[in-house]
This record gives C-alpha cells, sequence and structure tokens, in this order.
C-alpha cells in the first residue's frame, strides 16, 4: 500500500511538474519522500525522487540548492562510495547534473571538471550527456543557452516528460495551508 501512496504522489508532482507548476511539484516530491522513509521503501525510490525534485529546481533557476544537493550527494559517495552500476550511475548524475548547472552559469571550468568527475564515476558506463557537453566546451566555442537546452532534450536529460507520466496512478495531495 505504501509503494503505491508515494508513487501516486510522485506522480502528481511530474504531472505538476511538465504543466511548469514547480513549486507545487516539488510539494508532491518531498512528500513521496517523506513517504519512501517512513515506510522503509527500497532507497531507489528515494533516489529518483530527488532527481525529480532537482529538476524542478533546476526549472525554477534555483541553482545553488541543485548545486548544494549535489555536492551533499558527493559527499555521501565520498562517505561511501559505490557499490554497484546502479549506484555509480546514481553519482555520476549528480555530477553530470552539477556540471549543467554551472554550464549554465558560464562556469565552463567548473563545469568540465564535473563532466570529467561524472565519466571517471559512471566508468564503465557511459554518460552521454557529460560526454557531448565536455566535448564541446574543450572546442571553446560559445555555447548558447538554446544549444544547450536543443542537446539536453535530444539526450532526454529530463527524466520528468509528458510521455513518462502515468497520469492513473496520480494522486495530489490536499491543497498547502
Amino acid at each position: 500500500m505504501s509503494t503505491s501512496l508515494h508513487a501516486g504522489v510522485a506522480e502528481r508532482g511530474k504531472q505538476l511538474a511538465v504543466a511548469g507548476q514547480h513549486s507545487e511539484a516539488l510539494r508532491h516530491y518531498r512528500e513521496a519522500m517523506q513517504l519512501v522513509k517512513k515506510h522503509q521503501e527500497p532507497e531507489i525510490f528515494l533516489r529518483y525522487y530527488t532527481q525529480c525534485a532537482l529538476e524542478s529546481l533546476e526549472h525554477m533557476g534555483a541553482w545553488n540548492e541543485v548545486i548544494a544537493a549535489c555536492e551533499n550527494a558527493e559527499a555521501h559517495y565520498q562517505q561511501y562510495p559505490p557499490h554497484d552500476d546502479v549506484t555509480r550511475k546514481d553519482r555520476a548524475s549528480f555530477l553530470e547534473r552539477a556540471g549543467v548547472v554551472l554550464l549554465r552559469q558560464e562556469k565552463t571550468e567548473e563545469a568540465s571538471a564535473k563532466f570529467q568527475q561524472a565519466l571517471r564515476a559512471a566508468a564503465p558506463l557511459s554518460m552521454p550527456i557529460s560526454s557531448t557537453l565536455l566535448g564541446w566546451l574543450r572546442t571553446r566555442l560559445h555555447l548558447s543557452k538554446e544549444r544547450l537546452e536543443s542537446e539536453l532534450k535530444r539526450q532526454k536529460y529530463w527524466s520528468v516528460r509528458a510521455e513518462c507520466i502515468r497520469d492513473q496512478w496520480a494522486i495530489a495531495l490536499p491543497a498547502a495551508g
């Protein structure tokens, strides 16, 4: 029962995010994360909902919050190194997201370093977005916001997309007081 509840709340968050209502989406993701913790559900759910929340924060331009969350994740993985492909990919995805946000802030050297870290952290798995963006940064050509957004969309950087939502699962939270 708890799995369907947290999954339903998160699905409603995804609906809201696709509609551009990121603050309300965040409220749903945070509640879904609390339900995962409360019912001691598998950690994979927490990881996924965290990524969904970071996407909404990124869409909102809350870049410092995204960077802080990515740094917290990296600190966790420094203390508890990844032990399988899932956790290696998770670690690399936080590094990659930090790189994208740094690139949005035009901090190209820092972004480049994050993409390099993401590629090393994921090995032997691939990180196509990190590879592509790192390659672009190495050319030292101007990377416009439009070109970046187009590439992120092409490579499905955003996991919260309309075609990935299970509308029939969505459970709305009561209105915020």
